[in-house]
């Protein structure tokens, strides 16, 4: 929800500096367009009238922006309000700026969205496959004991058991890991 509530905030953004006007201003105008806005903004709207209130007390600009990156504790708000304090500390063209990071984290979040579409089938899958070597030994105990017995009271039988589970336990550490990705 964040996410999306700041990409809309960047693009708001953008369209103020665009326009011509600091860095300042577009806050203020962002914060302006977020009230009268259809959408509402539960998240940032909140935090945009902060750091209006805190420019209202002449709080420099940087500070307020660094605040907002730390309460946020999201990696790429951070990275957006360190690269929106050195173009303004350096003197770049700021909207031209706001428009590159914003496109760039954009692109950024559709990968993620992608690579969690994917994932999200793959974990699925491998939930089955976790179900599938159990389900069968409980079926084969079911309808044939007589036959799964060997497996149970023979030493190798108890052998080929625990090396299975072996392979079974390593098989679901494997898959966690495998399927832990963090982007």
């Amino acid at each position: 929800m964040l996410w999306h509530e700041f990409k809309d905030a960047a693009a708001m953004l953008y369209s103020s500096t665009a326009a011509g006007g600091t860095l300042e201003k577009a806050l203020r105008d962002t914060c302006c367009d977020m009230k009268t806005s259809d959408s509402s903004y539960q998240v940032l709207l909140p935090e945009f009238e902060r750091i209006c209130m805190h420019l209202d007390q002449n709080r420099s600009l940087e500070s307020v922006l660094e605040d907002f990156a730390v309460r946020s504790e999201d990696e790429d708000i951070a990275y957006f309000v360190r690269v929106l304090t050195v173009a303004r500390k350096s003197g770049g063209s700021l909207s031209s700026i706001i428009r590159h990071t914003a496109d760039t984290m954009n692109l950024r979040m559709e990968i993620n969205s992608e690579i969690e579409t994917i994932l999200a089938g793959k974990r699925g899958e491998w939930r089955i496959m976790l179900i599938v070597p159990p389900g069968i030994l409980c079926y084969m105990n079911m309808c044939s004991s007589e036959y799964m017995n060997i497996l149970y009271t023979g030493l190798t039988g108890r052998l080929v058991m625990t090396a299975a589970l072996m392979v079974y336990a390593a098989a679901l550490w494997t898959g966690h890991k495998i399927l832990d990705i963090h982007v």
